[in-house]
């Protein structure tokens, strides 16, 4: 975490979405523990953000993704050897979707 909040701005947020591992007792989120226990001795604003997954929510989804009117947005596709290219594209900015790797 050090690095993350080392790219943050002087009074800048982080917000910690998911967690790395983890411990029997908390799961995933002890990173996100960590950050909100830290953040009043960083000067900057680190956040945990954890996400509810609903049942209605998913079978809104499946039944959009079914019909085809949900689609994800594709920047670009490229082939497996041309990732380190797609890579550069997306250390450049933001790309105005996903990058779609194909594998042979």
């Amino acid at each position: 975490m050090p690095v993350l909040r080392r790219a943050l701005a002087p009074r800048g947020t982080l917000v910690i979405v998911g967690g790395e591992g983890g411990t029997a007792l908390f799961g995933g989120l002890t990173r996100g523990l960590r950050a909100v226990l830290l953040s009043p001795f960083t000067g900057r604003h680190l956040r945990n953000l954890v996400a509810v997954t609903r049942r209605e929510d998913l079978l809104t989804l499946k039944d959009l993704a079914e019909k085809g009117t949900l689609t994800a947005p594709v920047d670009r596709t490229c082939p497996l050897a041309r990732v380190p290219e797609a890579v550069r594209h997306l250390e450049k900015g933001h790309p105005r979707g996903k990058l779609v790797v194909t594998v042979p």
